[in-house]
């Protein structure tokens, strides 16, 4: 039979352990919830300073593509590190197929005004297809 002194320091012992443990995991969650949080401001603030170049433009242009510019500048110019940004660029990358859908489903909506044109539609999807294959593998 153990000592019982030695139960209880035991016992204390593991319920100290145990509390650090659990409060050092929570930290942890909290820095990374933080983490990607801050990730996802930074994207979201440069979508934003694209709108609002687009709305200033005299021509039309995309805000997407000028934001997609302006992380390429600010990736290549220094203030911005690629660690700043990728576990939410990773995150929007693997779930990119939802994007999708919503255009989709709208373009669905205007099957009645594409009748007669579909295989203009298909022909172009197709060299757009192989285009950007193209481009890609260059």
């Amino acid at each position: 039979m153990r000592n019982p002194l030695f139960v209880v320091i035991s016992l204390a012992f593991l319920l100290q352990n145990a509390y650090h443990y659990h409060r050092k995991t929570v930290l942890t969650k909290r820095r990374l919830i933080m983490k990607i949080l801050m990730q996802l401001a930074i994207i979201l603030l440069i979508c934003l300073l694209g709108e609002c170049i687009a709305a200033v433009l005299p021509f039309p242009f995309p805000a997407s593509v000028i934001s997609m510019l302006l992380v390429l500048a600010l990736l290549l110019w220094g203030p911005l590190k690629i660690y700043h940004i990728q576990k939410q660029a990773d995150f929007l990358l693997d779930n990119m197929g939802f994007f999708f859908v919503p255009p989709t489903v709208a373009i669905l909506g205007y099957l009645g005004y594409m009748q007669g044109k579909i295989a203009i539609v298909l022909f172009i999807c197709f060299i757009t297809v192989i285009t950007t294959f193209a481009v890609t593998s260059w």
